[in-house]
């Protein structure tokens, strides 16, 4: 039988969103500690394994233009377990702005567009072999499988 693991929350995933796990036959519930990748771990195995959530496709567009999460990406490298969930959906990623709180005036100058997004998406995977899963509404439940597969898989 699985001894219950403890999630760690990241101290900056401070949105209304994020991901806060409770008590359950295998889970013994949340801590926030600062982690220097990602946005969620095991207490115990913070350096083995890294969960970066994406809470909308506008978060993942301006993350893609900005340099700080390319640096995140190179430090996911050293994790021999590394996700990144994206709690939308592919269509959103393909019709992006639309469908995003992006005022429809400022969307036709946008120059990130669906296609750039998707092309990226798919050379983030390729470059950096980071599985990058679409979760609609149920990355929180995705995260918890995750978690709950790394600790069997620790204790064979």
């Amino acid at each position: 039988m699985l001894e219950p693991y403890t999630i760690i929350r990241d101290t900056r995933e401070k949105d209304d969103k994020g991901w806060v796990f409770k008590s359950s036959k295998y889970c013994a519930g949340t801590i926030e500690e600062k982690l220097d990748t990602g946005d969620y771990s095991l207490y115990g195995w913070a350096q083995h394994l890294c969960i970066e959530r994406k809470g909308s496709v506008a978060e993942f567009a301006k993350n893609l233009v900005e340099d700080r999460f390319l640096r995140e990406l190179d430090r996911m490298l050293d994790y021999p377990w590394r996700y990144i969930l994206l709690e939308f959906e592919l269509s959103d990623l393909l019709e992006f702005p639309k469908g995003t709180d992006i005022p429809k005036r400022r969307q036709r100058f946008m120059k990130l567009r669906g296609p750039f997004l998707l092309k990226t998406f798919i050379e983030i995977q390729q470059k950096y072999k980071i599985p990058m899963l679409f979760c609609g509404d149920k990355g929180q439940e995705v995260c918890s499988s995750i978690c709950k597969r790394f600790i069997e898989a620790h204790n064979e």
